[in-house]
């Protein structure tokens, strides 16, 4: 359940929350690109070049509330 209020509390008080929990269905892959997310809102830049990679990364952005 808690998965799905993410985006009402992600970003707030300047805290990111990244892990498998963050995401629906806990794989390995989702808790990479929370943490591509996370990093990305604190400032890295996004590390691949490939399309569909990245358009995951935005579909993550937009679920998380980042």
């Amino acid at each position: 359940m808690i998965t799905q209020f993410m985006n009402l509390i992600q970003g707030r008080r300047g805290v990111y929350y990244c892990s498998n929990w963050v995401a629906p269905g806990n794989g390995h892959d989702l808790s990479c690109i929370t943490g591509l997310v996370v990093a990305h809102a604190i400032g890295a830049k996004y590390p691949f070049a490939d399309a569909e990679a990245y358009r995951d990364f935005k579909a993550a952005r937009h679920f998380m509330g980042v």
